[in-house]
């Protein structure tokens, strides 16, 4: 039987539903008992039934007062029911007393205030018992989203890199093959292991590798599906969380986004539902003891706001940090990701690895992917039938794809002759600078072909970096103010092809005065928060500190692009020639753009 999707009980009617039905239909019922009652009634006029009353054509009368009328409603000598309205309901009263006709006066029960007072408020009291009954069926982990279990397939074969922490993997895998040799030992048993690291790196990968090499199964849940609406709902969640991987030990229980389950609380933290799945946690976290046979794995890309309660020892005792795949690393990545592929000769893994600094596990899959979908392209054209069969990955081909992935797909329209001048003296601004700043990373590719929303690109070849020196970063924004330079210097005119620039000159400039203590007059005091794994930051400073943070990089940024336009005029010649070989070609490789370049005198 699969454990996974176990067979539900047999189950009738829910009765909450068979109620809210029946009281639905009663109030339909008496709604058309109503309208029955008030069929054949035959209207008249008041003047109708003051001489029908003296000519005693009127057996009885019924009078009800509804707002600032009066409903009358009678029956004649012949059987016959009439109805009208009048306004002096104290004057039809003497009248009819007058001719001796019998006078009911009462006060008339309002069914349609009923209706929808009994509607709304079944309604509502439906709806609520259906949400009860949905967080305590729907929340059952195999009969709703909170968790799944299988049986995993992954193995260590499919992960690449992790030479950093292999061995504390390996420690952890041994641990639980042989967990009473190490307590016989004296060891404390683990009772948790949190993974951290930027999106792609492999956390899920590695947790499902884990139980595999273990041999148990694995459960896999998302801490997102812990936050709820109601108080208490995602306590519950988390209790039956654990009672299930219990059930089930020995098994691994994976939760993934821990950080949405497990945020960290301040003094103003107050929302009670959140506190108590936390608290919840927590409390599951302590009496978890490591003998019950489940590996407890969570993984987050933002440790920084994790409570602190979560990370002590005892909860979570191994926390692994996932860096980015070094150079090495990538080839191992890039060799399990291209082993489906037919791979050309000319197919140099560590020069790919080389192009990719900063790319995650998932960023180099999706590469491979896309290349295989350019070569599938060429050979499909070419080829025809039984294409697959012919068709491999030339070096062209990834070239192609890491273009595509990072700029965009090379677009057919076609620049005018000012535009594509103009884009070529830009691209060739920020070549020159690149190849002529000694720190900063050299140039790869450049071309004036559109490619998404880019008129034209110059591709980088970025070396491995950990952190970034001062000369660094500021022949980085210079080479980033190098178009719009070039094009003042070469044009004698300015166009918006440099928007984009801007952005990353800001975005460098910012963080070397505000958060990384490189500017002599901020000093070492950061005012920019940033999370460890995730892009974005934010200033964090009084508004009189923010003017002049902003003031300063707008200094810093106007004296780097004079120093900017100082070393293309020095080397105006070797630009011109950057320009006037892109208007030929389109676009240089690395090769021809060293060949322009390099000193001839």
């Amino acid at each position: 039987m699969d454990k996974r999707n176990p067979p539900d009980k047999p189950r009738g009617p829910n009765q909450w539903v068979v109620l809210f039905i029946m009281i639905i239909a009663a109030i339909v019922v008496m709604n058309l008992f109503n309208s029955w009652m008030v069929q054949d009634v035959e209207k008249i006029s008041v003047d109708q039934l003051y001489h029908a009353i003296e000519k005693k054509e009127v057996t009885s009368l019924t009078v009800s007062k509804t707002d600032t009328l009066y409903t009358v409603r009678g029956k004649f000598t012949n059987g016959k029911i009439f109805e009208l309205q009048v306004i002096d309901g104290q004057d039809l009263q003497r009248v009819s007393l007058q001719n001796g006709i019998p006078l009911t006066v009462y006060t008339p029960f309002n069914f349609g205030t009923l209706f929808n007072f009994l509607f709304f408020g079944g309604l509502i009291f439906f709806l609520f018992m259906m949400m009860r009954g949905v967080t305590r069926q729907g929340s059952g982990l195999l009969g709703g989203s909170v968790a799944r279990m299988e049986k995993t397939k992954d193995t260590f074969e499919n992960v690449g890199g992790l030479k950093e922490i292999r061995e504390e993997i390996n420690d952890v895998i041994d641990y639980y093959k042989n967990s009473a040799e190490y307590q016989a030992f004296g060891l404390d048993p683990i009772r948790g292991i949190l993974l951290f690291g930027s999106p792609g790196v492999g956390k899920t990968l590695i947790a499902r590798a884990m139980a595999n090499a273990v041999g148990i199964p694995f459960i896999h849940a998302k801490g997102s599906d812990f936050v709820e609406i109601f108080v208490g709902n995602g306590a519950r969640k988390v209790r039956e969380l654990f009672d299930f991987a219990k059930k089930h030990a020995p098994c691994c229980l994976f939760i993934d986004e821990i950080d949405s389950l497990a945020p960290a609380r301040t003094y103003k933290f107050g929302h009670s539902e959140n506190e108590q799945t936390l608290n919840a946690m927590l409390a599951e976290m302590d009496g978890f003891q490591g003998d019950t046979g489940v590996m407890v794995i969570g993984a987050t890309n933002r440790p920084e706001i994790l409570d602190p309660a979560i990370l002590r020892p005892g909860r979570f005792d191994r926390k692994l940090v996932l860096p980015l795949p070094d150079k090495d690393s990538r080839v191992e990545i890039l060799k399990i990701h291209s082993r489906k592929f037919k791979l050309s000769q000319n197919i140099d893994l560590a020069q790919i690895a080389q192009m990719t600094p900063g790319y995650s596990g998932a960023d180099l899959k999706n590469l491979m992917n896309e290349s295989g979908w350019t070569a599938a392209r060429r050979f499909k054209g070419l080829i025809g039938l039984m294409w697959f069969k012919k068709a491999y990955i030339e070096f062209q081909d990834v070239s192609e794809a890491y273009d595509k992935v990072n700029w965009g797909k090379a677009s057919g329209r076609k620049l005018t002759e000012k535009d594509k001048q103009c884009t070529a003296v830009h691209e060739a601004g920020h070549t020159l600078v690149s190849f002529l700043e000694p720190e900063a990373d050299k140039p790869r590719k450049v071309t004036i072909i559109p490619r998404g929303v880019f008129l034209g690109a110059t591709f980088m070849l970025p070396e491995d970096r950990v952190g970034y020196n001062k000369q660094f970063v500021l022949a980085t924004v210079r080479t980033c103010l190098g178009g719009r330079a070039a094009e003042e210097i070469v044009l004698q005119e300015i166009s918006s092809g440099a928007s984009g620039d801007f952005k990353s000159v800001k975005s460098l400039v910012q963080r070397y005065v505000a958060a990384w203590g490189m500017d002599e007059k901020f000093g070492m005091v950061p005012y920019i928060e940033q999370g460890q794994f995730l892009a974005g930051s934010e200033i964090v400073a009084s508004e009189a500190r923010k003017f002049q943070i902003e003031e300063r990089v707008c200094e810093i940024v106007n004296d780097l692009y004079q120093q900017t336009k100082t070393i293309i005029e020095e080397n105006r010649d070797k630009l011109d020639q950057l320009a006037k070989a892109l208007l030929q070609k389109e676009t240089l490789e690395k090769d021809e753009i060293e060949e322009i370049l390099k000193d001839n005198n």
